[in-house]
């Protein structure tokens, strides 16, 4: 099902929040991980490395981690 925005404009705001609940439900029993922007993923980084000169990187941590 795809709405245009005009569809969704002209619902009511009681279906729209049904449909936004619906969604919600459906991403939370999904398994498949949400997807993570690379931009997101350079800034945390950046933020880490400024706080802590040390940091390692998640994927690095993980697979010490799987190791042990």
């Amino acid at each position: 099902m795809k709405l245009t925005q005009a569809e969704i404009d002209a619902m009511p705001l009681e279906e729209k929040l049904e449909l936004s609940e619906a969604l919600w439900e459906s991403i939370h029993a999904s398994t498949e991980p949400p997807p993570e922007p690379d931009w997101h993923k350079k800034l945390l980084g950046e933020r880490l490395r400024e706080q802590d000169p040390q940091f390692d990187s998640w994927e690095n941590v993980r697979k010490r981690l799987e190791q042990s």
